[in-house]
């Protein structure tokens, strides 16, 4: 497909919160993230829930284990930079940190310090989107290449920019497939997309968009 359609996937990952402070974190994750990218991180403990906005700025590959299935699975260490923490977000920020540190012996100075996460009840969730190019695309679904193998079934939320000028269409979609392509270095993956639900409006402009498409394809062959 010759069309430059844009499509973006937003979709939560679980992530291991290693160390914070007030100005950014440290989190272990099982997928590439992009480094200047913003992302949106939900931190939770007993006492505090709080979305923070950071950018990352450092990622390193930290190890490789095997999953269930005997696959070697990248894990990769990331460092984040918050952003306009100096405001109420920044006071629920170390109201956080206050709650799960408070069972180290340490003794820290919680604004200007980067302290451990010792409490094993809370928990990261990192909201992860990216750019991809499309191959296919139909009214059910579409193919298209990743850097990154993705895993089978998820569910996740997507948005298609068909036109330049037109606001992007919302899918609710799943990964149906995803398989290596030969030959490719560093690897990259043609992954299979099946809708699960658009809105009646953005299915009328999607089938408009697909006829256009066939018939340019008719004029070129004739």
């Amino acid at each position: 497909m010759k069309k430059n359609i844009k499509c973006r996937m937003f979709y939560a990952t679980s992530a291991h919160l290693l160390n914070i402070s007030v100005g950014g974190a440290c989190l272990q994750v099982d997928r590439r993230v992009r480094i200047g990218n913003e992302y949106t991180l939900h931190l939770g403990s007993e006492g505090t829930q709080l979305t923070l906005k950071g950018r990352v700025v450092r990622e390193v590959l930290s190890e490789v284990r095997k999953n269930k299935r005997g696959e070697a699975v990248p894990f990769y260490e990331v460092g984040i930079q918050f952003e306009n923490v100096l405001t109420s977000p920044g006071r629920d920020l170390i109201s956080f940190i206050e709650e799960t540190t408070q069972n180290s012996h340490q003794r820290v100075r919680i604004r200007g310090t980067r302290v451990r996460i010792l409490d094993a009840a809370s928990t990261t969730l990192l909201d992860v989107y990216n750019n991809y190019r499309i191959k296919k695309l139909s009214m059910g679904g579409l193919l298209m290449e990743t850097d990154q193998m993705l895993e089978a079934d998820h569910a996740f939320d997507m948005e298609l920019q068909l036109r330049e000028a037109d606001p992007p269409l919302k899918v609710r979609a799943r990964i149906a497939n995803c398989e290596s392509i030969p030959g490719k270095v560093p690897p990259v993956y043609d992954t299979g997309i099946e809708f699960l639900r658009i809105s009646r409006e953005d299915i009328q402009r999607l089938s408009a968009f697909i006829a256009d498409l066939s018939k340019e394809e008719k004029t070129k062959r004739h």
